[in-house]
């Protein structure tokens, strides 16, 4: 019986060490404030990051003077204009958080993407329902994968 215990005991530690350990890579939610000031940095100061675009569904940041790299598909469009993807940052910024989504965790579309050893990689404004992952190409470099949910007409 003492067995049974102990075992259980040591499953929980590691149960509990493995939760607690956020080794990247991986996306980090943002709270409704924090996102909103995000938001705002981002539209104002977007000409220092390297932004992809998935029309309808997201909207990559990667900060330009860092030694970070996000790879994308072919399905991601480089854009150089701030009307392209404006909508979607706007449209997936929270403007508030109630009890239910900080309870439950839920994840929203706008995401900070870190990498191996807590790095910063940028950020991610997506349709919530989408799917996304992450690949360690190297330490320095990351592949992001999109899969949108949903379709664009009949």
């Amino acid at each position: 019986m003492r067995l049974k215990w102990t075992g259980l005991v040591v499953l929980l530690g590691f149960f509990a060490v493995s939760c607690a350990t956020d080794s990247g890579p991986r996306f980090k939610n943002l709270r409704a404030a924090e996102q909103q000031r995000t938001q705002q940095q981002l539209e104002n100061n977007w000409s220092q990051y390297i932004i992809y675009y998935i029309p309808q569904h997201a909207v990559l940041f990667d900060p330009k003077d860092d030694n970070n790299t996000l790879k994308v598909s072919g399905r991601w469009i480089k854009v150089g204009d701030q009307k392209t993807w404006i909508a979607i940052l706007r449209q997936n910024t929270q403007t508030s958080d109630n009890i239910i989504s900080v309870w439950l965790g839920s994840r929203t579309g706008f995401l900070e993407i870190i990498g191996p050893d807590e790095q910063f990689f940028g950020y991610l404004v997506h349709e919530k329902m989408d799917l996304v992952a992450l690949k360690i190409i190297d330490r320095n470099t990351m592949r992001i994968y999109y899969s949108p949910q949903r379709t664009d007409g009949p």
